[in-house]
């Protein structure tokens, strides 16, 4: 392992060495583009008939350059642009001009649906010119928005703006007209400014991408290939100050509890204390609205990892999100386990969920000289579960989660060459002698001149201070992580390899998200890939890699894989691919155990993937994947497939089904663990099949570009079999010991109960949400939800019989319904000011 990891750090050296020296590929000059200042603002129609645009010919003429399909080659279709100003907004007019007009595709969906089959038009501004961040603008030919903010590493598509559109078909093409307020924008106080700046046009019928200033595929980054925006003077920052209110009513029937019914109010703020730092609030937040999870059986040690839906936490947490330390879901999730704290014949007879979060705050923004500040803090109230005496009927409340403080903090230095190094800190404090927890981590990211080799890394410190009993003082676990890695990223061939460090006592997870620390790995890929049509391939790239992982503590051997994987986008615009895994010799499970120490010896194994998918620019388009995954020394096969065909009615109606399918035979893995009258424990295992189905039908109507309709049900079923017990040794392989195992199912009074049970889970979720934007940021909602989760165990389960299972399980189950409406509304400080002059 010691000259695995000294040859490793050599690489890394002779790399960075290379770096230095590494002739890279010539750079043009970005373009360059002059705004006017004007007095009288146009009117945003489409049009393009307002004297501003007419009198001055000033117009940027010419052809875009692809990314897509060809990425160097000009568009085949010709653009105008021009740019005008005054002290309110900037305005951006487009003529799009299609030598096929009448196939200009424009599909409606909803606000931010760039994904539709539609053109589109997009400006993006780097208002400090640090090729860094943007604000990006997207309007699609049906006149939909799109807005999101783009960061070195991300774009977030869930940051709003209130801004204004146009757009009009025409026998040349089609035009678009945007008016851009400069509260929708962060920019400096500069008497003259140059800012970033690029135009994007997508013509979905050729599955073309093209840009002002080329973007070039082959080159890692978005914001450093923007083109420049001169001419801007005397602009100043406005007062931005926009208020939320909110109203909002619910009501909920669930077959055990019955009816009840509530009333809600609050207010999100936005707030500018500068022209670079935003202050974001929400008071009495109401998140009754969000779409239902994807719940799921979990067989795994681990953690399932749920999609964060709230409003809130998804908008402009694009500085918080490094490392996995901030993983916004923690916020309100009762963490706190009953089982130490029941007697022997309670039980829990209600359970809280998620706890009430009294308020939110975000601060954040970036300064002229590029550092980005972000400080998030919420506070949740404490909330109780109810126990119950079996025997008595008594029943109590326990305290599960105590008033909790969530606190991040983030300091991000933008540096040249598309740089960065960041600092983050984390905190949760809780009230009453409960757990606290502070994590400190750092992260960069630095590349070459031409940006071409990256080195990247992370590291972090975690720190959990538990209250003993007896002493009442807090008991400190402190536990690091830290990951380094190099890659070439620009260009036809690439490479990139990685040393992951994760001690034992690592735990981020009181505000962060790690399934499992403990580790010490290296991995290393390298790849191909083309960036221009060739025969009947539009794009192609190949990688292929192997990791080694051992475990920290004690430092054994864990696990040894290759991989390799190939994806070809065809010019009839479909796409396959297709990998091949294998661990080619034994591996050792540490986790599945659940007992510290010991393992799990799992036999070589082999995996194959696939998938492929039909042309997206037609009515009825077909994607799927499936793959099969064998040890052979055990005859386990795992196999799994899925479908998604996607049928457009027409620019307003669309329907798509997701239909999922899993089934693992023979599969050997951990069933229970449990102990024994002399208080020695049994980790039992166990042979299964195990059989998953997902079934998800998703209907989109829009009437408008303002309002519009979606259906989603979800149903999904797994099925447990067992069909032969083991017990696991010492050298990690599995015993059939009957008479072991029959002596665990007896209880203290002789009788005989299971060691394990078979398990059939069905969850069940209807969402319908109706969405009005009756004006500019303001909207009206109307859900309902339907949500069915039915658990069995027992010997007893072992039907696998889909319309029994639906009937039965789903139709007669206990069911929640539930029916809300809120109403938002958008007011701008200016605005208001305006009308009371």
């Amino acid at each position: 392992m010691k000259t695995f990891t000294s040859s490793f750090l050599c690489v890394l050296l002779c790399c960075g060495g290379f770096l230095s020296w590494a002739k890279p590929p010539k750079t043009k000059k970005p373009n360059s583009l002059k705004a006017v200042k004007i007095k009288n603002k146009p009117t945003i129609d489409g049009k393009l008939d307002d004297e501003v645009w007419v009198r001055d010919p000033s117009f940027y003429i010419g052809n875009f350059i692809q990314t897509r399909p060809s990425n160097g080659k000009p568009s085949a279709q010709r653009t105008e642009i021009k740019v005008i100003y005054d002290d309110f907004a900037i305005y951006i007019s487009a003529k799009m001009y299609d030598n096929e007009p009448d196939k200009i595709l424009k599909e409606f969906g909803q606000r931010d649906s760039e994904g539709k089959n539609s053109d589109y038009f997009a400006v993006s501004f780097d208002t400090y010119n640090k090729q860094q961040n943007a604000f990006s603008f997207i309007v699609s030919a049906a006149g939909v928005q799109t807005d999101k903010f783009i960061s070195a590493r991300n774009e977030d598509v869930n940051w709003n703006a209130v801004w204004k559109s146009a757009v009009k078909i025409t026998d040349e093409g089609w035009t678009a007209e945007l008016e851009i307020p400069y509260s929708a924008l962060r920019f400096p106080r500069d008497a003259n400014q140059t800012w970033g700046v690029n135009f994007m046009r997508r013509v979905q019928r050729n599955q073309e991408t093209s840009y002002w200033n080329h973007v070039d595929a082959s080159l890692s980054g978005f914001v450093n290939q923007f083109g420049q925006l001169t001419g801007l003077k005397n602009i100043k920052p406005p007062v931005r100050l926009f208020l939320l209110p909110y109203a909002s009513f619910s009501s909920q029937y669930d077959d055990t509890n019955g009816n009840s019914n509530t009333y809600g109010g609050g207010m999100d703020l936005k707030y500018g204390i500068s022209e670079s730092f935003t202050l974001d609030m929400s008071l009495v937040p109401d998140f009754s609205q969000v779409q239902s999870d994807n719940v799921v059986l979990n067989l795994s040690p681990f953690e399932v990892r749920f999609q964060e839906n709230r409003p809130f936490f998804t908008e402009g947490t694009e500085l918080f999100n490094k490392g996995g330390l901030f993983y916004s879901r923690r916020v309100g999730q009762s963490s706190f386990d009953l089982k130490d704290e029941l007697g022997e014949n309670e039980e829990v007879d209600k359970w809280p969920g998620e706890t009430q979060l009294i308020n939110a705050t975000k601060l954040s923004g970036r300064t002229k000289g590029g550092l980005g500040i972000g400080i998030f803090n919420a506070v949740t109230k404490a909330s109780y579960a109810r126990v119950k005496d079996t025997e008595t009927g008594e029943t109590r409340t326990v305290l599960v989660d105590p008033l909790t403080n969530y606190n991040t903090f983030v300091l991000d230095q933008n540096l040249p060459n598309n740089s960065n190094i960041s600092f983050i800190n984390t905190n949760v404090s809780r009230a009453g002698g409960f757990t606290h927890a502070n994590v400190t981590g750092t992260d960069f990211r630095f590349h070459n001149k031409k940006n071409t080799y990256r080195l990247q890394g992370f590291a972090a410190v975690s720190q959990r201070y538990t209250r003993d009993s007896e002493s009442g003082s807090y008991i400190p676990d402190l536990g690091y992580k830290y990951n380094v890695s190099f890659s070439k990223v620009r260009g036809k061939f690439r490479f990139w390899m990685n040393r992951n460090v994760e001690s034992h006592n690592y735990n981020p997870n009181d505000m962060g998200f790690l399934q499992a620390p403990n580790e010490v790995s290296h991995n290393a890929e390298v790849g191909y890939m083309t960036f221009k049509p060739k025969g009947i391939l539009n794009r192609f790239n190949w990688w292929t890699g192997t990791w080694h992982r051992m475990l920290y503590k004690p430092f054994t051997f864990n696990q040894f894989g290759l991989w390799t994987n190939m994806n070809f986008n065809f010019t009839n615009f479909w796409y396959a691919g297709f990998n091949l895994n294998t661990t080619p010799v034994d591996n050792y499970d540490y986790f599945s155990p659940r007992v510290e120490g010991r393992f799990f010896k799992r036999l070589p194994a082999q995996e194959v993937n696939f998938w492929a998918g039909t042309d997206s620019r037609k009515k009825f388009r077909l994607t799927g994947y499936g793959g099969t995954w064998a040890r052979p020394d055990w005859k386990q096969q795992d196999t799994w497939f899925g479908i998604r065909p996607r049928y457009r009615v027409n620019n307003k109606l669309s329907f798509i089904h997701d239909f999922n399918y899993t089934r693992r035979n023979n599969e050997r893995n951990w069933a229970a663990n449990v102990t024994d009258d002399n208080d020695h424990t049994h980790i039992v295992y166990g042979r299964r099949d195990v059989r998953n189905i997902t079934n998800t039908f998703t209907l989109d109507y829009a009437f408008n570009r303002l309002t519009n309709f979606r259906l989603r049900i979800r149903h999904y079923w797994s099925n447990v079999i067992y069909d032969q017990l083991y017990l696991l040794q010492q050298n990690g392989e599995l015993l059939a010991d009957q008479a072991t195992l029959q002596s665990l199912e007896t209880n203290s009074e002789g009788v005989s109960e299971p060691v394990t049970h078979n398990q059939d889970f069905n969850a069940f979720n209807i969402d319908f949400v109706f969405n009005l934007q009756f004006a500019p940021g303001s909207f009206l909602t109307l859900v309902y939800k339907n949500a069915v989760s039915n658990f069995l165990s027992g010997r007893e389960v072992n039907d696998f019989s889909f319309e029994r299972n639906f009937r039965n399980n789903v139709m007669n189950a206990p069911q929640v319904n539930t029916f809300s409406a809120k109403v938002i509304y958008f007011l701008d400080y200016l605005y208001v000011k305006k009308l009371f002059k």
